[in-house]
């Protein structure tokens, strides 16, 4: 199953994993539970399935594919910590496994402090199943976030798998970060340039995206600034851009004296 978004990451090849049962000799006892919190999971009843994903853990406590499933709806039920909890026990249990690796790495992404620990996990991962987009776009998003230039590397295979994937907003914005971050302003700006035929001003990091560009790689800082403030309203609501909320507070103070 193909991700065809940057802004959502959909079940891969990792979270199908968590619906195959055989990874545990005791795999047996828990099986039904693990097909019934499957269809549970199925059918939007996340809370079912967590019960039926715990019961499997109850009966075989060193199935992985109990564990991620368990991960994986405890992660829907907003409970984050089981979530992370299981998937580390998991992860011990079979440190090799891509599935395991992969909830890992993706639950340490959504953590800026963690968020190279998150890459460790997620290299492994990629290292075992090199044609998993939604790995290599957790990788790609990582990378631009730690500024690292490994992230042109992450994008161009997306591409050379589903050029569709990077067809958008969101994937041109990432390429033409990619490209900044290699120091290649041209390709950069080029890359900025296609996704602003793609603007929807209607996405919030759409209006980040669109600032950053005009402001650091066309150097217009005062033309940036009604995106800046755009994004600023539309995700004071929203936790997880606080950290963005502030480094774009902090860029305001810097451009609307010099814009006036």
């Amino acid at each position: 199953m193909k991700c065809k978004s940057f802004t959502v990451i959909i079940l891969s090849a990792a979270a199908v994993a968590f619906f195959s049962i055989g990874c545990s000799k005791k795999a047996k006892d828990a099986g039904t539970f693990l097909q019934l919190a499957a269809k549970e999971a199925q059918n939007g009843k996340n809370s079912d399935a967590l019960m039926l994903a715990r019961d499997a853990c109850i009966l075989s406590p060193d199935n992985v594919d109990a564990l991620l499933m368990r991960s994986l709806m405890a992660e829907r039920c907003n409970d984050r910590t089981l979530a992370m909890d299981s998937a580390l026990q998991a992860l011990k249990l079979a440190p090799d496994y891509f599935a395991a690796l992969y909830t890992v790495g993706r639950l340490y992404s959504y953590n800026k402090d963690t968020a190279a620990e998150a890459m460790g996990y997620l290299e492994k991962a990629y290292a075992l199943q090199e044609n998993d987009t939604n790995t290599l776009i957790l990788l790609a998003n990582l990378a631009v976030s730690l500024r690292s230039p490994k992230a042109l590397d992450y994008l161009l295979k997306i591409d050379s798998l589903d050029s569709e994937i990077l067809n958008s907003f969101e994937g041109k914005t990432m390429l033409g970060h990619a490209y900044a971050l290699r120091g290649d302003k041209r390709q950069a700006i080029i890359n900025f340039g296609r996704a602003f035929r793609d603007y929807d001003g209607q996405k919030i990091l759409s209006n980040y995206n669109f600032a950053v560009a005009i402001d650091c790689l066309y150097n217009k800082p005062s033309m940036a600034v009604s995106k800046y403030k755009l994004f600023l309203k539309q995700s004071a609501s929203k936790q997880e851009f606080a950290s963005l909320r502030k480094s774009v507070e902090r860029r305001l103070k810097k451009i609307i004296p010099r814009s006036r």
